[in-house]
């Protein structure tokens, strides 16, 4: 529960996710919260189309998030590589998808 809403992303109906987020924005906008919780109620009121359009389709970005950040990661401890391809050998070892046909010059022994 979050300042007297229950918090659930189950439903797909975006009447309920209009009027949530609504009474979210209202609660967050209160001045006795700090500045940065009135400011994420700002970002909220901004992005609310958004997020009702991701109830209704419940479609996520997720996994190419999840991926971007596997490849950020892998760039922070891989400096030394000046090869693209080794780069990507690199991120593909981390991502545990390597398909060693595509790599014909990377085989592992």
């Amino acid at each position: 529960m979050f300042c007297g809403i229950p918090v659930s992303y189950t439903h797909t109906n975006e009447e309920v996710a209009k009027h949530w987020i609504d009474q979210l924005v209202k609660s967050m906008s209160d001045d006795d919260y700090p500045i940065e919780v009135q400011s994420k109620g700002r970002t909220l009121k901004r992005c609310k189309q958004k997020i009702v359009a991701c109830h209704s389709s419940q479609v996520s970005n997720a996994p190419t998030e999840a991926m971007n950040n596997l490849i950020t990661r892998t760039k922070r401890i891989a400096f030394g590589f000046v090869n693209f391809r080794n780069f990507r050998i690199r991120v593909l070892l981390y991502a545990g998808r390597v398909n060693w046909d595509l790599l014909e010059s990377a085989r592992p022994f």
